[in-house]
């Protein structure tokens, strides 16, 4: 393997990049609505099948297997975003990011096989099978990440914002199928959240592997590694600051409530697009640009997504008796 694959920070003549202007933040901000509007319309299919009670057995059973996913991952992805911004060795990058979801999923899923009958209640017991089997989710939501992140850290926003905007659609399908054929129960929610969550995996890897081949030499393991350790600490804080409410709603209140919790929070994270949306086009840019640049177009994406996060907010918050209702 040449030393060139194994630090980012040699000095190498910058790979051709795609250009990053309104079209990306556009293209990202719309995806993101899309993908919004899929999240309001599929938890009012959810809670108008499920009721608060099964609402709340839903998002127990998805709970920890999320958690557990999550742990580890955000380092990593953010770690080959910043590199397949410096380099033009993609094909190693995702044989990579194959290796490296392998060998993080099979530990997250075992530790959270083990841990799932002390980590719900009691009374909860039952939802125990249906939570291990959607450990099958912890791969793919890690492959998506690690890959997606190439395209994004190489400036490809058509690409991944396709792949990112597929499985919402293909889950409120497989939802609204559930609905017209009457089955509202817990289990067949989640088995169809498991099939569109293996959609943009499916989508994506048939994809990667037209471009790049399957067999082939592999980006180091070991740099990425080292270099997803500075933002692993964060990610760790981040997905606990994110799951952890939930977590001890279910063991203080029961599903019930958090059910009614979780659909309060769905109809409230609408506006949360604007802030995402920038932040994923800002990243691409600050990868790419050189040591201690590009601060004054950071900034100014900055200031427009507060003002347009405050304005929408404000309309939000105005409507939310129509909205949290429906």
């Amino acid at each position: 393997m040449s030393q060139a694959n194994t630090d980012i920070s040699l000095k190498t003549s910058p790979p051709a990049r795609k250009h990053i202007g309104v079209r990306a933040f556009v293209g990202t901000f719309g995806t993101n609505l899309l993908i919004q509007a899929c999240t309001v319309v599929q938890g009012i299919l959810v809670a108008r099948m499920l009721g608060p009670v099964g609402r709340g057995e839903y998002a127990a059973v998805i709970l920890w297997p999320q958690l557990f996913g999550s742990f580890g991952v955000v380092g990593i992805y953010i770690a080959i975003g910043r590199i397949a911004a410096k380099t033009e060795d993609y094909g190693g990058l995702v044989r990579s990011g194959v290796v490296l979801t392998l060998v993080t999923s099979a530990i997250s899923g075992i530790a959270c096989y083990i841990a799932l009958p002390w980590l719900l209640p009691t009374e909860e017991g039952h939802l125990i099978p249906l939570a291990r089997l959607f450990i099958l989710v912890i791969p793919m939501v890690r492959l998506i990440l690690n890959l997606n992140a190439i395209d994004q850290g190489r400036g490809d926003f058509k690409q991944f914002n396709l792949i990112r905007s597929f499985m919402n659609p293909v889950y409120v399908m497989l939802l609204a199928v559930l609905w017209l054929l009457g089955i509202k129960e817990v289990r067949w929610c989640v088995i169809t959240l498991i099939v569109g969550y293996s959609a943009p995996v499916a989508v994506w890897l048939m994809t990667a592997f037209k471009r790049y081949s399957f067999i082939g030499h592999l980006y180091s393991l070991k740099n990425i590694v080292i270099h997803s350790l500075p933002f692993s600490l964060a990610g760790i804080f981040q997905v606990l600051y994110m799951q952890v409410d939930k977590a001890l709603l279910l063991w203080l209140l029961g599903t019930r409530d958090l059910g009614l919790y979780t659909v309060a929070l769905s109809a409230s994270s609408v506006v949360g697009s604007i802030t995402s949306s920038a932040g994923m086009v800002s990243f691409t840019m600050a990868a790419q640009a050189d040591h201690g640049g590009g601060f004054e177009k950071l900034a100014r994406t900055f200031r427009a997504a507060v003002l347009l996060w405050a304005i929408l907010g404000g309309i939000l918050a105005a409507v939310m008796g129509v909205v949290l209702p429906l």
